[in-house]
């Protein structure tokens, strides 16, 4: 269910990065350093979690791999559209975050920090990439600049597989819980049916909720056998 939630996210992420660029196509507000690159890549990732959400109706087995495998796609989609924006300084760095968190609540463990890795990796590429481009080398503010914004997505990982494990942990719990009461409902009507006294519970509208077998018996003893009953 998580991860169908996270489907349409997806989707709804790549309309609305779609129609923004889409707003002012010669002058757009965002995809503006390259912005044949940035359309190339929000029309796949449009067609990729279209695509994604019809197959989640139908798949239901191999969701840790199927969920890996859309997080690496929104890591490269989104490394591919903050660079034709002008780099990590614009305001897509931040959907990182969410793919970071998705991951670590989907994934478990490595697989999740892996996901952290790739957009730490991916967001320092950039920033060595305009650093070198535009000829000013790596300064000591973008550097900090970077290695701040990795660790935050390693801080978020974190964050996000403690939720993510307090959260399956009370969900073991509860499932436990229900498992106990529904074995002490057993154990109540088998010590009800063996009663040597009748029992009979009734609603408001006179309809039967429990009886024993004391109870049945009593009623065949007192109900002749031609006698309808009710």
């Amino acid at each position: 269910r998580l991860l169908q939630v996270y489907g349409f996210y997806r989707l709804f992420l790549a309309i609305l990065l779609l129609g923004l660029f889409s707003l002012k196509p010669i002058n757009p507000m965002i995809g503006a350093h390259n912005p044949t690159l940035f359309l190339i890549t929000a029309i796949g990732y449009l067609a990729a979690t279209t695509s994604t959400v019809i197959f989640l109706r139908w798949q239901r087995t191999q969701i840790p791999t199927q969920s890996l495998m859309l997080l690496l796609v929104d890591v490269v989609a989104l490394a591919l559209m903050v660079h034709a924006s002008g780099g990590i300084n614009t305001q897509l760095t931040l959907l990182f975050m969410v793919a970071v968190a998705a991951g670590n609540i989907l994934l478990n463990g490595r697989m999740g920090a892996f996901i952290a890795a790739t957009a730490a990796i991916a967001i320092l590429y950039e920033q060595f990439y305009f650093a070198l481009s535009q000829g000013d080398g790596l300064t000591a503010d973008a550097l900090a600049q970077t290695s701040i914004l990795g660790l935050s997505f390693f801080a978020v990982a974190l964050f996000s597989q403690l939720i993510a494990h307090r959260t399956r942990q009370g969900e073991a719990l509860a499932a436990q819980r229900a498992d106990d009461i529904q074995a002490l409902q057993r154990l109540n009507d088998q010590i009800i049916r063996r009663m040597r006294t009748g029992i009979i519970v009734i609603n408001r509208h006179r309809h039967v909720l429990l009886s024993n077998d004391a109870t049945r018996d009593a009623w065949d003893l007192e109900v002749p056998s031609e006698s309808p009953r009710v």
